[in-house]
């Protein structure tokens, strides 16, 4: 019975068209539902001071996803200036699983083209090796602020409060119409931290605290920067401060106890010996916890409040996706 019944079938589709197979690339219908962008969603990368981190969209925030074959994603501005760096970066996002992948390269690069470190030559040869469909673009300050703010706001519908981001290279800080970025953030204290060129670390870490004095001033002044007040959503990196705090998910907190709070987490961490008493991740809380305070004395008004929610985790990748190419919008 089984054979005859396959007979059957095979007579029933002799001679018609087979369907094509259902592919990743198969659109249906319109909008974000086609099966295109359930199993080929598009990618979005960033290249940051610290790290190469690749994420798709979710109803939810992003999620992250892993480097191909599992290797370590490299630094994009340790390695624009080299070719062999530029075909190894291409050669892994060649094989994404995505044919709309977005590379955006942010402080860390803008740095090393200002630095002299990589050329606008070496960003176009990387954009030649990227495969169809993955474009690269070196996001401006206000680009980034303006995603994460984006990305702040669909995690938080109805919120109208401002942000206080912190990344390796630059700060970003405001709301819609008066967003700022500072180009400063945990690797100017830190460099000058493993320096230790101070008479003693206690000496080197107030050398930190006048650097990022004198980043502050410099930046208020090039950008006319009046101190913000109201509420003020801490994320990304900030978190990393307010977490040792113990200020996560606690009641508002006036800009001016923040300050206080920091001073001790300073006073107590400048009692070590040098860089090498401190782990990596101490002393990378030294010097945001002094970018932090800058900050917080000068760009934030004394009634200014701060809250550090755990359930927003902001990445400006997100606001990307929701908010489209950079330099869209103007602020």
């Amino acid at each position: 019975p089984c054979s005859r019944r396959l007979a059957r079938l095979k007579a029933q589709h002799v001679g018609k068209p087979r369907a094509p197979p259902a592919t990743t690339r198969l659109e249906v219908g319109a909008g974000r539902s086609s099966l295109r962008e359930r199993f080929m969603p598009p990618l979005a990368i960033d290249c940051g001071s610290g790290g190469t981190r690749i994420f798709r969209l979710l109803d939810a925030g992003v999620e992250r996803l892993p480097w191909p074959d599992g290797e370590k994603a490299p630094v994009l501005s340790h390695i624009l200036a080299s070719a062999d760096g530029r075909a190894a970066f291409a050669a892994a996002v060649s094989k994404l699983p995505s044919d709309d992948i977005f590379v955006g390269a942010t402080a860390g690069v803008r740095h090393a083209l200002d630095s002299g470190a990589a050329s606008p030559a070496d960003i176009e040869a990387l954009r030649t090796l990227l495969p169809a469909g993955a474009s690269l673009e070196l996001l401006s300050p206000l680009d980034e602020a303006r995603f994460e703010l984006a990305a702040l706001r669909r995690q938080r519908p109805g919120c109208s409060a401002a942000m206080l981001s912190m990344g390796g290279k630059s700060m970003q800080l405001g709301s819609e119409g008066r967003l700022v970025s500072l180009p400063f953030a945990m690797h100017l204290g830190h460099d000058l931290l493993k320096a230790d060129e101070g008479t003693t670390f206690s000496d080197t870490v107030g050398r930190a605290a006048q650097a990022y004095a004198v980043a502050a001033a410099s930046a208020i002044a090039a950008q006319k920067l009046e101190p913000l007040g109201g509420l003020v959503v801490g994320v990304t990196d900030v978190m990393d401060v307010a977490e040792p705090l113990g200020l996560v998910d606690q009641p508002p907190l006036l800009a001016p106890e923040l300050v206080v709070r920091l001073e001790s987490l300073v006073a107590e961490l400048r009692k070590s010996g040098g860089p090498g008493d401190l782990s990596r991740s101490s002393l990378h809380l030294l010097a945001r916890a002094l970018a932090l305070a800058a900050v917080a004395r000068t760009l934030l008004a004394p009634t200014a409040t701060l809250i550090f929610p755990s359930a927003v985790r902001v990445s400006w990748t997100e606001g990307y996706f929701v908010s489209g190419r950079p330099g869209r919008e103007s602020e």
